[in-house]
């Protein structure tokens, strides 16, 4: 059996684990991801290496640091946009492999920094994905989701897929199939410029109340970050420091 049909030999059970791990795999390293640079920042080597401060490891230039800590984000943005696009075309495993691979890609060039300039753009093509090692190898092991196969016309592989997680054939999951299939004829591809649409307003006449709902999770996510936890993921260790406190960012970033 082929290693992208493993799955098959997984019961219903083994197989919504599987799903639910993986799932949790990718958002921890989400977190994982933004929080490597509390320690980062603490590092001579890299202080000196960026020209951001003295061989000490004393940051003189927080204006420099401050940009290489958050151009991370301006590749998540990116990634955002780009992802659900990739992901109504190529699939949602898919869209996971190469978010995986952008991870490991750039946190490779991330290791191998030798100036301000190249982590800048290691920290973006970071920014772009999201996972470790495990993720790239193990996602591919997992079915993709039904939507996403009655979207693209395999719709005797989403029901093949909702069956074995369903545990089996019934009239409930018949009459779930049949509105996946319903909603999926109804529905189309993601686009930024449909975003960015739905932003602006311009689609009231279909959906009164889309564009609320899109500014509201956009200030949730911000308003999520200005709580903090961003600030004390990046800057631990200098918090630690200045508190005088001899624990190390670890134990400030578990206590969180």
């Amino acid at each position: 059996m082929a290693f992208g049909t493993a799955w098959k030999r997984l019961s219903p059970r083994q197989l919504n684990f599987a799903i639910q791990a993986f799932s949790l795999i990718a958002i921890f390293f989400e977190g994982y991801d933004q929080g490597v640079m509390g320690g980062v920042n603490a590092s001579p080597r890299y202080v000196q290496e960026v020209a951001i401060g003295t061989p000490a490891g004393v940051v003189t230039n927080d204006v420099k640091q401050g940009g290489i800590v958050s151009i991370y984000y301006l590749g998540a943005i990116v990634g955002c946009f780009v992802g659900g696009w990739a992901a109504d075309r190529i699939g949602r495993i898919n869209g996971l492999f190469y978010a995986a691979f952008f991870a490991l890609i750039g946190g490779a060039l991330q290791a191998a920094t030798q100036s301000a300039d190249f982590i800048l753009i290691a920290r973006v093509v970071t920014g772009l994905g999201t996972g470790a090692l495990v993720l790239l190898v193990g996602i591919k092991m997992l079915p993709d989701s039904p939507r996403f196969y009655a979207s693209v016309g395999r719709l005797q592989e989403a029901k093949e897929v909702l069956v074995h997680i369903r545990g089996g054939l019934s009239p409930q999951v018949e009459q779930e199939f049949n509105e996946i299939c319903v909603v999926a004829e109804e529905s189309r591809p993601s686009s930024p410029v449909e975003f960015i649409k739905i932003l602006l307003g311009m689609n009231r006449h279909k959906a009164p109340h889309l564009g609320r709902r899109a500014w509201l999770c956009i200030w949730l996510q911000i308003m999520a970050s200005w709580t903090g936890i961003t600030a004390v993921t990046a800057y631990s260790s200098f918090f630690c420091a200045r508190l005088g406190t001899a624990r190390s960012s670890k134990t400030v970033l578990l206590a969180v």
